[in-house]
């Protein structure tokens, strides 16, 4: 693949010169950070994940997504002008979370079954943190509060119904489609279950060098001081919070609840999930030819989108 030269290539080239010798530097730190990224893939990510990925894609394969589509047609264009079809991409982004709902939207377009539109609306708006991390991990383990949970994740799912409505007001119509006949024989059977396994593996290996990178990069930035000196620099009390939860949500969220606690930046950090989340979903985005520019400006919209609903939420029932 041939690369232009830009002053971004330059920029990115410099970057990881800079995370290379830091590498030298610090090598304890960065070994330290790489092996809490492989862990947690492998303790976490992988059991819940992986057989949710060849469970979808065994589905799309079988033409689960047709079936469910027929049923939801209706309500799918009014409220947001996509097919019945990526009423399953919702499902499985509500379900499973990220990166699974940008992965199912990215499957459903290369499979024919919605529009380059339709899954670039999908593939921002199905991505969001996991019920389970929001309600048990933040709302419960951290804020020990199966309420204040409940809370951001109402937040976060209203943001991505509400401008994912509003994408498809703008949206051009969808054309219409021809359908992949779906497999019957055994062997057919057979054939597509191999072939959601592999994807599955596939998938989930890409996911666990996202999470290890992006976990050394974490310990990069804690070994040079980078964000006690950003927050020396700017004067707000969640600096650090905001800094972690842009690249890893599972840290940022750790950080944000604690001390005096912003429940509208707590849901704000959950509706944008981080860069390791961002990564991993670019993975698929790019392989089914979407734009990632969309994905990410999308995602900073329902970042303040959530923002401003918590605030409005917590101001009507006072937490």
């Amino acid at each position: 693949m041939k690369i232009h030269k830009t002053p971004l290539i330059y920029i990115i080239t410099t970057i990881f010169l800079f995370f290379n010798a830091i590498m030298l530097i610090f090598p304890k730190e960065i070994i330290k950070g790489a092996k809490n990224g492989l862990l947690l893939w492998y303790n976490n990510v992988i059991p819940t994940l992986l057989p949710f990925m060849i469970f979808t894609a065994m589905l799309i394969k079988t033409g689960f997504p047709q079936r469910l589509g027929r049923i939801c047609a209706p309500l799918c264009q009014r409220l947001f002008n996509i097919s019945g079809e990526g009423a399953f991409a919702i499902a499985a982004g509500i379900i499973s979370g990220c990166p699974l709902g940008a992965k199912t939207a990215c499957d459903l377009y290369r499979e024919n079954l919605l529009s380059k539109s339709e899954a670039q609306r999908l593939a921002i708006f199905c991505n969001n943190t996991g019920p389970l991390f929001v309600t048990g991990v933040v709302g419960e383990t951290m804020l020990h509060s199966p309420s204040a949970g409940a809370l951001i994740l109402l937040c976060q799912y209203i943001s991505a119904f509400v401008l994912c409505a509003v994408y498809g007001i703008f949206a051009p119509k969808a054309p219409r489609r021809s359908r992949k006949s779906m497999p019957c024989g055994t062997d057919s059977l057979f054939s597509a279950f191999s072939e959601s396994v592999m994807e599955g593996v596939n998938g989930i290996t890409a996911v666990g060098g996202f999470i290890v990178i992006f976990s050394v990069i974490c310990s990069v930035f804690d070994s040079c001081g980078i964000p006690a000196l950003i927050s020396r620099l700017v004067p707000f009390e969640h600096t650090d919070g905001v800094i972690a939860a842009a690249l890893e949500i599972t840290n940022g969220m750790a950080k944000l609840t604690k001390g005096n606690i912003s429940m509208p930046l707590i849901s704000a950090a959950a509706a944008w999930g981080g860069f390791s989340i961002h990564a991993q979903s670019a993975a698929f985005i790019t392989d089914a030819g979407l734009s990632v520019k969309k994905y990410i400006l999308g995602k900073l919209l329902q970042a303040f989108a959530a923002y401003m609903i918590c605030l409005l939420l917590c101001s009507i029932i006072n937490i």
